[in-house]
């Protein structure tokens, strides 16, 4: 059983930036959803036994009830590096000095001002999620199963093993115990067949290909409108093609541009004609860069973007330029330096 949400879209849809106090007003939203939905009744059948449950582990620790009433084993599931308390429920540690909290946009190549301020905001996380976050998650927990025993001691009971969406090829080092596993790069298998549309413009293209998407909760046609007159000022003097994820009509577009709703990523990147990938440095999107050889430049726009963003830098596949820096000139700059730059 992969304990999810499907609210978490609608909620997040309009989010440009998180910040810890939004993520926990809307968190308890989604599980209160989530455990009173249809869903989830049909999931809590008598019928219906599992012995392993693997969660995703952010702030939804009420979903641990689950692993009480099927009496099945947790694996935590972290889409992102991981959070120091939840490396604590493996016996592991996260140094403050080296390790950088994965939404402080640094790499582990930190100044002692950013090694302070990264100790500093990791307390305030455990602060929050201890005494916020974690009454929080036993309330909602009791308004649906009120017998159960409290969290912590389901957490501590239950919880054997942590999958980490990480490589330590584009990790920086950190300790780990064995019960720590990196699993990043498991979503990259066979690239999506393309559809009839997008194999068209990619085999069309021998000049080369620039890909243009920011994941699924930003969506470009929802951007400001001089966010986007950067992009297609640039795109207008390359001589590429340009694939956007745009979701309806674009004004002044350029000739080289076509603008697609809906595009299979993996596949996109796996074509051979595609040269550069203008992402918004999500963990998946990251990962699928690095795994096809595509440089990125990456525009990060909230959460884990700023140091995935950072790391690709830091590690010369990609440069980062943050979404409130973005200008017609920024873009520009960023854009001709990946594209003629050897390394």
């Amino acid at each position: 059983a992969f304990i999810f949400s499907e609210n978490v879209g609608t909620l997040l849809q309009e989010q440009s930036r998180l910040s810890s106090f939004t993520m926990m007003k809307i968190l308890p939203e989604i599980l209160n959803m989530t455990l009173h939905s249809h869903a989830m009744q049909e999931l809590l059948k008598p019928d219906n036994k599992f012995d392993v449950i693997i969660q995703s582990y952010m702030f939804n620790e009420a979903f641990l009830a689950l692993s009480h009433h099927f009496n099945a084993r947790v694996i935590g599931f972290v889409p992102f590096s991981t959070l120091p308390h939840i490396v604590s429920l493996t016996g592991n540690s996260a140094p403050y000095s080296y390790v950088p909290l994965p939404f402080s946009g640094h790499t582990d190549d930190m100044s002692f001002l950013q090694r302070t301020v990264n100790m500093i905001a990791g307390q305030f996380v455990s602060l929050l999620y201890n005494c916020c976050a974690y009454p929080k998650q036993e309330k909602i927990m009791r308004e649906r199963f009120p017998d159960f025993p409290p969290l912590a001691e389901i957490e501590r009971e239950r919880v054997d093993l942590i999958f980490s969406n990480n490589h330590f090829s584009n990790e920086s080092p950190r300790p780990q115990t064995p019960n720590i596993i990196y699993i990043g790069g498991y979503h990259v298998q066979e690239p999506e067949p393309l559809t009839p549309e997008v194999q068209k413009i990619l085999d069309n293209s021998p000049e080369g290909v620039v890909f243009l998407a920011f994941g699924t909760h930003v969506q470009v046609e929802k951007l400001p409108k001089e966010k986007i007159d950067a992009f297609l000022n640039t795109f207008s003097k390359i001589p590429y093609k340009v694939l956007l994820k745009y979701d309806g009509f674009l004004a002044n577009k350029p000739e080289n541009v076509e603008t697609v709703a809906w595009i299979p990523q993996r596949g996109v990147l796996a074509h051979r004609n595609v040269k550069i990938f203008v992402s918004h440095g999500g963990k998946g999107s990251a990962t699928e860069s690095l795994y096809y050889g595509v440089p990125v430049l990456c525009v990060s726009f909230f959460g884990d973007q700023w140091k995935n963003c950072e790391d690709i830098a830091e590690y010369n596949y990609g440069i980062h330029l943050p979404f409130q820096d973005v200008t017609k000139e920024t873009f520009e700059n960023a854009f001709d330096e990946l594209d003629s730059n050897p390394k």
